[in-house]
């Protein structure tokens, strides 16, 4: 048994002469040697409560990854670590453990705490200096999970996520993953190279900054292309529209030119092993298009933003085993609500949108068709709601004599959130 370190202090951690840190931007604190680490270790009680884990966000067993490092096994107590935390590393330096764990420590009542931070930042750098192993791929869960910002919290999420067999996805606005960690802790604070080497670890467990091929838009207006600035700039993923629609986004984006790959609407085209197919769509926009996507022997077609169904849009949904659909708003509603006539003429127009009942006609035409999944889109904030687009589009399906739940899937996108993914 190892007899506690009953020093009343804890090891002082080594840090850049003040008359050479200010004449650099490297990080100031240093670090533990091996020996500072061991012996800083020893002044853990191992107390039977831990209240220190109680005081740690994501329940370090913190007592565990200490006896390791008093043991001196050193990738025994990154395990500890890396089972609770994704980014040891990181957190050893920018926690606030005066508040947390050590704020709770036993020795900090009559002493000073024991070094917690120290020494996670000790034992994930020594992991990073000396293991030559790479992490055990999780089993795949057969799910995949987008996961929208890559700081802490997200790549903390990411890293768990991936542990637990998703696929993961993370997007992220600016130019480097990392978020605050990147942009908002200064160099001398967090080595921007630690948070590097702390995200090609989640790497290494197939934690992707992402694997889109391709963006397809339908037309220009601002509800449909808000994120696709960021997106490009960070990921500089080719963008497919119309010839039409092209001028008009490469007026609004800079340097889209150089990403812009023009499809005229009918023309075939391919992305990412899925075969495309673009067509006319009727709406108030330069060169609006639907879209029809298929692989395998199967189809999905995406229809939202049309005044009317043209006969371009009942041939490009043909064949569709599933299909989003515009269901945007109620005609009364419209007609009732504090809209003023412009806009009014607008929705109701043949350049504007598809009424619930205008949907429901058109999700009849797919389901007669073949299709089994319809999912109503595009829906009005203020003149409709899903359980009444729901309750109009199902009520025409089964007087047609399609049964809903047994015929077809008829389910209503979320209009604030991501839907569920849809296999086809």
């Amino acid at each position: 048994m190892i007899m506690p370190n009953m020093d009343p202090k804890k090891c002082p951690m080594p840090v850049q002469d003040p008359d050479v840190r200010n004449k650099n931007f490297k990080e100031v604190a240093l670090g533990y040697t091996y020996e500072m680490a061991v012996n800083e270790a020893k002044r853990c009680l191992n107390c039977k409560n831990k209240p220190c884990v109680s005081g740690c966000p994501v329940n370090i067993d913190i007592p565990a990854f200490i006896a390791k490092v008093a043991d001196e096994d050193m990738e025994g107590a990154y395990a500890v670590l890396s089972a609770s935390s994704a980014l040891p590393a990181v957190c050893g330096r920018v926690c606030p453990q005066e508040n947390q764990c050590e704020g709770k420590c036993v020795r900090g009542i009559k002493t000073e705490s024991v070094g917690i931070g120290r020494l996670e930042r000790f034992v994930a750098d020594w992991h990073r200096e000396h293991s030559t192993e790479k992490p055990a791929m999780p089993v795949p869960n057969g799910h995949r999970v987008a996961v929208i910002g890559s700081g802490p919290s997200g790549l903390t999420a990411a890293g768990d996520l991936a542990k637990l067999g998703y696929k993961v996805t993370v997007y992220e606005a600016l130019h480097t993953a990392g978020g605050v960690l990147v942009y908002g802790i200064p160099e001398f604070r967090l080595p921007k190279d630690i948070v590097r080497q702390e995200i090609d670890g989640l790497k290494e467990l197939g934690v992707e900054p992402t694997e889109l091929a391709g963006v397809l838009i339908t037309h220009e207006h601002s509800d449909h292309i808000s994120g696709l600035t960021t997106l490009t700039k960070q990921l500089r993923l080719p963008v497919y529209a119309s010839p039409g629609t092209g001028r008009q986004l490469c007026y609004r984006i800079a340097f889209l030119e150089e990403l812009l790959r023009p499809v005229a609407p009918g023309e075939g085209f391919s992305v990412g092993g899925l075969a495309i197919e673009s067509f006319p769509t009727s709406h108030d926009a330069a060169e609006s298009v639907g879209y029809a996507l298929s692989a395998g022997g199967r189809k999905a077609a995406v229809v939202t933003d049309l005044g009317y169904v043209t006969g371009a849009v009942l041939r490009g949904i043909r064949g569709a085993d599933l299909l989003v659909a515009e269901a945007n708003h109620d005609v009364e509603w419209v007609q009732s609500g504090p809209y003023p006539y412009h806009l009014k003429a607008r929705i109701l127009g043949d350049r504007g949108h598809l009424s619930n009942e205008a949907g429901a006609e058109l999700a009849w035409t797919a389901v007669e068709g073949g299709a089994r999944t319809v999912v109503l889109a595009h829906l009005s904030h203020e003149n409709n709601t899903p359980a009444r687009a729901h309750e109009v589009v199902r009520g025409v399906l089964e007087r047609r004599g399609a049964a809903v739940g047994r015929d077809v899937a008829l389910e209503v996108a979320p209009r604030s959130e991501k839907s569920r993914r849809y296999t086809v």
